[in-house]
């Protein structure tokens, strides 16, 4: 320990006892052997003080006491309490890190039995141990020691390893790929390997890098990894410990390969706010300008639009935890940091409440679309008015328009490659998911092409409502009313009009009726990849759109020369958009096709409606949790199959119950009809189980509130007697 200096070195002397308490239980008890000094020792000892820069060997005590108690066959609970006295001229840091050390004696003592059980004995936490032991053995070897020897040293201590590598021998290969953590094998580093076993091994685990760098955590890139390679899912599924062992090294290395994630998130973060920024500065032009006053106004209405609907959807996310929680996250959204506080969460891996509606994620994929909506598409068609109506334009102007024009399209490639690589959606739909393909060029082509489709889609079908606008205000808004009507026209025809979204009650009729053509404009504005959904727009309508969005802007020129003749400036700039942006963005898409997987070019093209997907899911679904699927959506895409889904449940529902699998989460359990659950007593916990996590309304808590005022004014009143 360092202090005033001088290098202080302590040194425990301890008498260790063992007991046995009873035929399962024994102690190890620890109590400090103080030994008395002479004088002349304390003399030399105050000399040394005085003289020596090093300091000191002090003596230090430690009491301790170390229980082991067994629980069942192959199952010891340790538990381990320590007291330090380490005396004066000892710094708080250095007192953490020591009592730090001591504590971690525990982890390795249950390293040392977890190293004699097989791998049909583990379970999953243990798994988790044996990763994070692995990962600090790499860390704290020498520099000659490579971290190849020191994972097969590992493998060769530990019985459960030695059995799966004899079994699959590709494995040891596989597991130093990954420790190596390269984004690219180096075969000069790597040397030749000794078979062919542990060549595949090293291929198998030389992808996992890139996918943790590109992933949200840790737990989605091992999945999304292991989809690719059917021997890999194989052992897992035989060894259930092995995945939460290989999450737990993933959690590790991504301090060193997720950058990519962090990048791209907080790009996307930093973006909004620079998009929001630059927004609020072109409106202050506006102000007080007689020219362009309108375009204040109407930059002012988009930015409050944006606001109110974010906080509309702060309180349905957070009505359930209460005014002060709502208050909290509403904040964010007041000063403009948001996105910032979103992506923060969805890096550092936070978990949902119970009380919540949605994940982090999926909040954060909703505030994205709203800012798309409400402000970016707006923003970019005031802007180009502006522009195209100024005689004198400003630097600052354009830079404002490039800014929101590259925000929207880097968020909407966001949005559909966070979704298509998500490990549980391709696990679950696997029909619509996956499009994306595992090697790292294919997917930064795929990514830089879709910021690139939906930036220049956008500037193409603003460019064509400004110029239909200055033609002839109607023709812009009857273009748009048009456009949408048909659409929405389309969807209550084939019984798709419902948004996907479960809310029950008559809020389900006023979401879709905002949802559907939320989704419809932002299609048509940035040819959103995820929004070809069944249950979004659709595949065929997202084809539809992208044509009439590219066709639109050279008819558009031609109703305004029709009307206004031959405007340079104008009708110059149409052209240039039409002929730069429309050939770039077509030249993309022939690049983002020729990249994804194959199988996947159908799903641009269907006709399927959301509730024909989630039929398809429930009656030819390989596994519970896609069959699943459709309890979390709105109970009209239930008719035609509720009769199967109830028979499902009754069937099941007790087995489930045993045996948790992992989708039969509290938010899946909710969304089931307690009706619909066999037994009364599995009824009656249900209905216990949900009124636990309901929570009290906001009214509710209000009405309580002013109840507690109410009361205490009274006890506070003099009532004078008569």
């Amino acid at each position: 320990a360092l202090y005033l200096g001088r290098s202080h070195l302590r040194e425990f002397k301890n008498y260790m006892q063992l007991h046995k308490v009873d035929a399962e239980t024994y102690l190890i008890v620890g109590e400090p052997r103080i030994t008395k000094k002479s004088s002349m020792q304390r003399q030399s000892h105050r000399l040394s003080r005085l003289f020596n820069k090093e300091g000191t060997i002090k003596e230090a005590s430690e009491r301790l006491v170390i229980r082991f108690t067994k629980i069942e066959e192959k199952t010891t609970k340790i538990e381990f309490i320590t007291n330090l006295e380490l005396g004066k001229s000892v710094g708080r840091e250095a007192t953490k890190m020591c009592l730090k050390k001591r504590l971690g004696e525990t982890s390795l003592a249950a390293l040392y039995f977890l190293n004699f059980v097989g791998g049909s004995d583990l379970v999953e936490e243990e798994g988790k141990i044996i990763g994070e032991h692995l990962m600090l053995r790499v860390k704290q070897r020498g520099k000659q020691v490579s971290k190849e020897e020191v994972v097969k040293a590992f493998i060769e201590e530990n019985k459960a390893l030695k059995e799966i590598v004899k079994k699959y021998n590709f494995i040891e290969g596989m597991l130093c790929a990954i420790v190596w953590n390269r984004l690219r094998r180096d075969a000069a580093k790597e040397g030749e390997a000794n078979s062919e076993a542990e060549e595949k091994g090293r291929r198998i685990g030389s992808r996992l890098a890139m996918i943790l760098a590109t992933t949200l955590t840790s737990m989605h890139g091992v999945e999304e990894w292991a989809l690719q390679f059917p021997e890999v899912e194989e052992v897992l599924g035989e060894y259930k410990w092995l995945k939460p062992m290989l999450v737990s090294i993933g959690m590790k290395l991504m301090g060193e390969v997720g950058w990519g994630l962090k990048l791209r998130v907080f790009i996307g973060a930093f973006s909004s706010m620079a998009d929001l920024a630059s927004d609020i500065y072109i409106t202050s032009m506006f102000w007080g300008n007689e020219i362009n006053g309108g375009y204040f106004i109407a930059s002012l209405v988009c930015l409050a639009v944006s606001v109110l609907l974010q906080l509309s959807i702060i309180w349905g996310q957070n009505r359930r935890m209460g005014w002060k929680k709502v208050l909290q996250e509403a904040f964010p959204v007041i000063i403009g940091i948001k996105p910032a506080v979103d992506a923060y969460r969805v890096v550092n891996g936070v978990k949902q409440n119970a009380k919540q509606v949605t994940d982090p994620n999926t909040e954060l994929t909703v505030f994205k679309a709203i800012e798309m909506f409400a402000e970016a598409i707006p923003g970019v068609i005031i802007q180009l008015m502006a522009i195209i109506t100024s005689k004198n334009v400003t630097v600052t102007a354009w830079l404002s328009l490039l800014i929101s024009a590259f925000t929207t399209g880097f968020i909407s490639a966001s949005i559909s490659y966070d979704w298509d690589t998500h490990p549980e959606k391709r696990k679950n739909m696997p029909s619509f998911y996956g499009f994306i393909p595992a090697k790292a060029l294919k997917r930064t082509l795929i990514f830089a092409t879709m910021i690139i489709i939906s930036t220049g889609m956008l500037l193409v079908r603003s460019t064509t409502i400004v110029i239909l606008a200055l033609a002839d205000t109607k023709l812009a808004f009857a273009y748009i009313g048009a456009d949408v009507g048909l659409y929405m026209l389309i969807k209550v025809m084939r019984g798709d009009f419902y948004y996907w979204m479960r809310l029950e009650g008559p809020i389900e009729l006023v979401n879709s009726l905002f949802i559907r053509p939320m989704c419809k404009i932002i299609s048509d504005f940035t040819s959103l990849v995820q929004l070809r959904h069944p249950q979004e727009v659709g595949g065929a309508n997202w084809v539809l759109s992208l044509v009439v969005t590219m066709a639109s802007l050279p008819v558009a020129i031609e109703v305004y020369t029709v009307r206004h003749g031959e405007d340079n400036e104008t009708i110059a700039f149409a052209w240039k958009v039409a002929f730069s942006i429309i050939p770039t963005v077509i030249l993309s898409f022939a690049i983002f096709f020729s990249n994804i997987e194959r199988e996947y070019v159908r799903t641009f093209f269907n006709f399927q409606t959301g509730k024909g997907f989630n039929h398809a899911m429930f009656e030819s679904g390989t596994n519970e949790a896609t069959r699943a699927h459709i309890f979390g959506v709105t109970r009209h895409y239930w008719v035609g199959v509720e009769d199967d889904m109830k028979l499902w449940v009754q069937e099941n529902w007790s087995r489930w119950e045993k045996e948790q699998p992992d989708w039969f989460t509290d938010v899946k359990k909710s969304h089931i009809p307690v009706e619909w659950i066999p037994t009364p007593e599995g009824k009656r916990r249900e209905r216990l189980r949900r009124k636990s996590i309901r929570g009290p309304s906001m009214l509710n808590s209000w009405r309580k509130v002013t109840s507690r005022r109410n009361k205490r004014g009274n006890e506070n009143t003099v009532t004078p007697l008569i």
